[in-house]
């Protein structure tokens, strides 16, 4: 972490530098344009950084795994991380009476766990928990009824007077062609996946901007059909957990 750190903290230094010269320089309004973004592609130094990052991230770097420097993931994945992060932290706002912590050793072999406790209540935020193809363990009791599913993120509750099971996938894309065709992963997960003997409450994709597909959105599609979309952005899905646990 501490030299991550330092890569970081340098490499916020460079894009703020990079802010100050041409052509970001020459921004005046906060819009996103395919002309603009046309216009910061041909900059030469812009063009020279983004195919090296490319190159890394396709073929990898040489020598041994432990000489890796190029720490980039796709950008699915870093929002799918950032969907963990950013929903973890409106459960915590929204439930600020339980106790909050991260589960370092899930059951469910998760490679990440936020969970709140207090009440008699328990709210779990999983990432990419395991759901084995068999009846449920004693350890833990999410499973398919297939083969192994591996969701990006679910969240229960359980509670006196609320219990809900939500399955999220975080999908990078916003045109309508993309997310109709992403849908497939949430009627999988929907028909697939069981806590114990329930099925999900919903299966929904998280995607960066709404709009494209706006029935996959309203809350009454949600509601008769258990699955949809939600956008999930720094500005946008902000009511999102009442959404979630609302029956």
């Amino acid at each position: 972490w501490p030299e991550r750190r330092r890569f970081l903290e340098d490499l916020g230094r460079e894009l703020a530098r990079a802010l100050r010269c041409p052509p970001l320089s020459e921004v005046t309004r906060r819009e996103i344009t395919a002309a603009g973004l046309n216009a910061v592609s041909a900059a030469p130094v812009y063009a020279r950084a983004y195919g090296a990052g490319w190159r890394g991230v396709r073929r990898g770097e040489s020598g041994p795994p432990t000489d890796e420097r190029l720490w980039m993931s796709p950008t699915w994945e870093i929002y799918e991380r950032w969907c963990f992060v950013r929903l973890g932290s409106l459960l915590q706002n929204r439930f600020q009476s339980l106790d909050w912590r991260r589960v370092e050793r899930h059951p469910s072999g998760a490679t990440s766990a936020w969970r709140g406790e207090g009440d008699g209540s328990r709210i779990e935020l999983l990432l990419q928990p395991r759901a084995p193809g068999r009846r449920p363990s004693k350890q833990y009791d999410l499973w398919s009824l297939s083969m192994l599913r591996i969701p990006d993120l679910v969240l229960t509750v359980d509670s006196e007077s609320n219990e809900r099971f939500v399955v999220l996938d975080a999908k990078y894309r916003r045109s309508r062609r993309a997310v109709v065709d992403a849908m497939t992963s949430a009627h999988v997960y929907h028909d697939s996946l069981r806590r114990g003997g329930r099925l999900p409450d919903l299966s929904l994709l998280l995607i960066p901007a709404g709009g494209e597909a706006p029935w996959l959105e309203k809350r009454d599609f949600w509601r008769r059909h258990g699955v949809g979309a939600q956008a999930l952005a720094p500005d946008a899905g902000q009511d999102i957990v009442e959404s979630l646990l609302r029956k």
